[in-house]
């Protein structure tokens, strides 16, 4: 990859190749100076820009990831991935009311209609409500990401039923 770079230096692809490979070694700071030379009018570096703030936040550098992917998101306001990555790094840090806030935001760019694969959105705003006490929309939610989870994700459901079901005794019910 580095012989791939020296000789095209605005290679795209081995630029993202190497950030990876630097990130399963377990070095995000080098896989992030990568990720940063990626040419901004790359199809790549959108994906490099999200991977920047992950990376970020598994540095402790939770508030700069948080800075960094808020930029990244006002740049892409249409952008789920964008989005739902900068609630999961809120959530990581706490911040369960602005994760929840966060998450509808991508919840709301899909529609009435969400497809099987954004059950995820809901569990992580269904978890965020519950620790942010409000507990009506963390079960609504919990509850339409357990009939969205397909069938083909039996440790999906799992983690859903198990959340809900905890969530319940915690709050006397069911």
């Amino acid at each position: 990859l580095r012989l791939a770079l020296y000789l095209a230096p605005d290679h795209a692809l081995a630029r993202l190749t190497l950030a990876d490979t630097l990130d399963r070694m377990k070095q995000p700071e080098r896989a992030n100076e990568a990720y940063a030379q990626i040419p901004a009018n790359s199809p790549l570096k959108l994906n490099a820009d999200i991977q920047i703030g992950l990376n970020l936040e598994q540095m402790g550098k939770g508030e700069e990831a948080i800075a960094h992917l808020d930029q990244v998101a006002k740049t892409y306001p249409n952008d789920i991935d964008v989005i739902s990555a900068l609630g999961n790094v809120q959530r990581s840090r706490k911040k369960y009311a602005e994760a929840a806030q966060t998450y509808t935001k991508a919840i709301e760019l899909i529609g009435d209609q969400p497809a099987r694969n954004y059950w995820t959105l809901y569990y992580f705003r269904g978890t965020a409500y519950e620790r942010a006490k409000e507990w009506p929309k963390a079960e609504a939610d919990l509850k339409k990401a357990l009939e969205l989870v397909p069938a083909t994700q039996p440790n999906g459901r799992a983690q859903v039923l198990n959340y809900l079901a905890y969530s319940w005794v915690d709050q006397n019910q069911n």
